[in-house]
């Protein structure tokens, strides 16, 4: 077995993220019939969270779905809307802008290969050309 280093998972990211996921949906499926409706859409949204297109896609009908679930539950108060819409605009400014804006580096030793970039690679500037 391999040992692991943080480089070897820097590049294996997206295999990872996609294991977990795996690992998240078939716990959630297993646990079904245990768990509150909210509480498997949280794992699922969480699993949709790990593969990048599976988030943009799934995020929208997990979240509405989950809306509807608590909902039927007990209405929603207008403070736990503009708690909700505030912790979302917070977390996406904190966890996601501020760092790719603030800590942006275009020569860090760890960008990602060509591989992984595929014919968006800004190194080769021939293949963007190749594929247009």
């Amino acid at each position: 077995m391999a040992r692991f280093s943080f480089d070897g998972y820097r590049r294996q990211w997206p295999r990872a993220g996609g294991v977990l996921a795996m690992a998240v949906g078939g716990a959630t499926a297993l646990a079904a019939g245990r768990v509150s409706k909210p509480r498997a859409l949280s794992a699922a949204n969480f699993g949709a969270l790990l593969g990048f297109l599976a988030s943009a896609l799934l995020h929208v009908p997990i979240g509405i779905t989950y809306i509807r679930a608590v909902h039927a539950d007990r209405p929603l108060a207008r403070a736990e809307w503009a708690a909700a819409i505030a912790c979302t605009v917070i977390s996406a400014a904190a966890g996601v802008a501020g760092p790719n804006l603030l800590m942006h580096d275009k020569n860090s030793p760890y960008a990602f290969t060509a591989a992984q970039m595929g014919h968006h690679d800004t190194q080769n500037p021939a293949s963007d050309t190749a594929q247009a």
